[in-house]
């Protein structure tokens, strides 16, 4: 009788470690794709912003709040999914009144192919008008999409930043900020990238969430949370130094819809 006991508590331990473990992989098996957009975002500083589409999913307006009061207006003749075939006419910057307060107007140049490894290639040319300062900026991508090179041309100098990718992930970036690498979660989907904002103009962004950033003697932690979808719904970083002092914190959180 005792063993006949324990077999049967025996079995209904198995039996619940069974279920528990079924169902965590259930639940674990979560996907997000970039079907929603982000709505909303609201920062610990206070500053929100609200998010339009078009139809198809391109941005169409953004409009900040906390005191800024900004309103962005994208104009775009974009008719191709590729990257290298997306030409954005333009944006406009609107003050509370809805003057305008800067225009950007972008032109683009589709280059071909530069040999089979590297795959097509983009460059465009934006010729930023604002407040009377002149810049001229060219970007390049790889064959995933993922920008590589921006070079900035302004009346003073010329700079170059470098983007390096492996696996679908910024791996380190090079620019006037300096040479910073990235580590991530490479088990979650990145959902506050430029795709889930509607402006793949800016690129293909990392496939995963970034989980460390390292620049020179700092380090940026970045946690999450998620919905039950697994998109992301808030962010919050921080930047710790050398010997691990905690320097600042901050948090983003998103709506989709």
């Amino acid at each position: 009788m005792t063993n006949t006991l324990k077999f049967h508590s025996i079995g209904g331990a198995l039996l619940l470690i069974l279920l528990f473990c079924f169902g965590c992989k259930k639940d674990d098996v979560c996907n997000p794709t970039a079907s929603k957009h982000i709505v909303s975002e609201i920062t610990d500083s206070g500053l929100a912003a609200q998010y339009e589409y078009e139809p198809d999913g391109r941005i169409k307006r953004m409009v900040t709040g906390g005191g800024t009061d900004i309103t962005v207006e994208y104009v775009s003749n974009f008719k191709s999914p590729f990257i290298y075939n997306e030409a954005i006419d333009g944006l406009k910057i609107l003050d509370k009144s809805g003057n305008i307060s800067g225009l950007y107007v972008f032109a683009s140049r589709q280059y071909e192919p530069s040999g089979p490894i590297l795959g097509p290639t983009s460059t465009r040319t934006q010729a930023i008008s604002y407040e009377s300062t002149s810049i001229l900026q060219s970007f390049e991508y790889n064959s995933n999409g993922n920008l590589t090179k921006v070079i900035t041309k302004n009346p003073i100098n010329t700079t170059t930043d470098l983007f390096n990718w492996q696996d679908g992930n910024m791996v380190s970036s090079s620019t006037f900020f300096g040479v910073r690498t990235y580590e991530y979660y490479t088990d979650k989907v990145n959902t506050s990238g430029n795709e889930y904002f509607g402006q793949s103009f800016l690129g293909v962004s990392s496939k995963n969430p970034i989980k460390k950033e390292i620049s020179g003697n700092l380090t940026t932690d970045y946690t999450y949370e998620f919905d039950e979808e697994c998109y992301i719904t808030k962010v919050t970083t921080t930047t710790t130094d050398e010997t691990g002092k905690v320097l600042s914190t901050s948090w983003r959180q998103f709506t989709y819809e």
